[in-house]
């Protein structure tokens, strides 16, 4: 059990290098991520989605303590045609704590 002192943590922007921190935490959380038969490993299935995607753009934020990935959110943006409007939105994938990190407000901060 981690002590409540060791809990504190930091909430920052993605950062490049952080990638394959982001996806071990998704596949401890996850129980393997994504889940999904691709053919390629979970690291190039990350860029893939979330800085290949056809707009280019997505907020990820992580939650860092004693300099370790332990909270992660990604938001990816899309647009959506409703009538005749072409409209910007963003969608929430992907949210993961690490299980010794849960209930302190890191979704929260993120």
């Amino acid at each position: 059990m981690i002590d409540e002192l060791s809990k504190e943590f930091v909430v920052r922007p993605y950062e490049t290098g952080d990638e394959e921190e982001i996806v071990q935490l998704l596949e401890l959380v996850f129980d393997g991520w994504p889940h999904f038969n691709l053919g390629c490993d979970p690291l190039d299935h990350w860029r893939w989605k979330f800085q290949d995607n056809p707009l280019k753009m997505n907020i990820i934020v992580v939650g860092i303590c004693n300099n370790k990935i332990i909270g992660c959110n990604h938001d990816l943006h899309l647009r959506i045609k409703i009538g005749e409007d072409i409209l910007h939105c963003q969608q929430g994938t992907d949210l993961a704590v690490h299980p010794d990190f849960r209930r302190i407000g890191i979704h929260r901060e993120m």
